[in-house]
């Protein structure tokens, strides 16, 4: 169920992908599969990211309830998805100071035991985008370097997308290399073209909405905030949706808040 839900939402479907997270999650209560717990919260942000819905303090609590889980019970594999979960949540609700922490201890249980390896792209890419909100824009560069070399070294098609734009915001940020941004996140998209991962679209727009205002182009900047809103749409993203027409609206800030 998970598993679908996570392919749900990838495929540019987060109503119905919700719709199964939130169904897992009363089937794993109701039947007392704690270890599972542990990995489910970091999947239903996923889900939620897709969406470009808000995170709150229930996803956090979430996944503190699954580092507990996975520390009690499980390896360090584990362990790593559920520091990585309470990562995303604390990036989510902007303590970005937690949220590389988090990030930090799973890349070094990932690096220590050899283990979950697949999720070390997506650890790296939350701990950049933390860093670049911390205004650490050189270790949110650096951090994003990592996480697309990781997945490049994996053939990991799962997490470029979000690797590609952690490093084309925190270069935005920073007012440099954007030329490269807009090449990574050009790759980005090859890739979701090649996938068919719609739902991981959305931010690629975003990222490139700031580096296009970096840059100073803002015609190029309102075409991209232009297509993330029909891409939104058209995938039932209604949070993206939402945010791209406020910052087309002149509601937001024109590129919106930098984390995703």
């Amino acid at each position: 169920m998970m598993w679908r839900g996570m392919a749900l939402a990838a495929l540019g479907h987060p109503i119905e992908a919700r719709a199964v997270i939130e169904e897992t999650d009363a089937f794993l209560r109701g039947r007392g599969f704690k270890e599972t717990l542990s990995w489910h919260p970091l999947i239903r942000l996923m889900v939620v990211g897709a969406a470009g819905a808000d995170v709150g303090e229930a996803e956090v609590a979430f996944a503190r309830e699954a580092l507990v889980i996975a520390e009690a019970i499980s390896g360090p594999g584990l362990q790593a998805w559920s520091q990585t979960g309470l990562a995303m949540a604390c990036l989510g609700v902007s303590r970005f100071t937690e949220s590389v922490e988090a990030a930090g201890h799973a890349i070094t249980l990932i690096e220590t035991s050899g283990t979950y390896r697949h999720i070390e792209a997506l650890a790296r890419t939350i701990r950049a985008l933390a860093l670049t909100e911390s205004s650490d824009l050189v270790g949110g560069m650096a951090e994003a370097e990592r996480a697309i070399r990781c997945c490049l070294e994996r053939d990991d098609r799962w997490h470029r997308a979000g690797s590609c734009a952690a490093f084309a915001i925190a270069a935005a940020a920073a007012a440099t290399e954007l030329d490269r941004a807009l090449e990574v996140l050009d790759d980005g998209e090859r890739v979701v073209a090649e996938t068919g991962a719609r739902g991981f679209l959305p931010e690629l727009l975003h990222a490139r909405a700031h580096v296009h205002a970096a840059i100073g182009d803002h015609a190029a900047q309102r075409a991209a905030l232009q297509r993330g809103l029909e891409v939104a749409g058209a995938n039932g993203a209604h949070g993206w949706e939402k945010r791209f027409g406020d910052a087309l609206a002149g509601r937001t800030d024109p590129v919106g808040p930098p984390h995703i």
